[in-house]
């Protein structure tokens, strides 16, 4: 959420002039905000086709630091970040 404070003329009598936008500040402002929001794309991400030999040879994967007998409640010093095969918990 972005609250801001627009007005004709920075000049004017009142504290909130000087630091509001003027209409043209605020179309800009407003532009920057939809061209954020466009370059962060889809919030579901997919790997594509030409990204998964990349990813083969160096996706990263979580994997147990040792062996963990069943029943374990797994904790974050139980884990560590694998690049390469054998993969370890898929993502997907």
């Amino acid at each position: 959420i972005i609250e801001k404070h627009f007005t004709l003329d920075k000049h004017m009598k009142g504290n909130d002039h000087a630091c509001s936008l003027t209409p043209l500040e605020l179309e800009a402002l407003v532009k920057g905000i939809r061209d954020i929001e466009q370059s962060l794309g889809s919030p579901s991400k997919h790997m594509h086709k030409s990204e998964h030999a990349c990813y083969e040879k160096l996706g990263k994967t979580i994997v147990a630091q040792r062996f963990l007998p069943q029943g374990t409640i797994i904790e974050e010093q139980h884990l560590a970040i694998k690049v390469a095969e054998p993969k370890g918990i898929c993502g997907a």
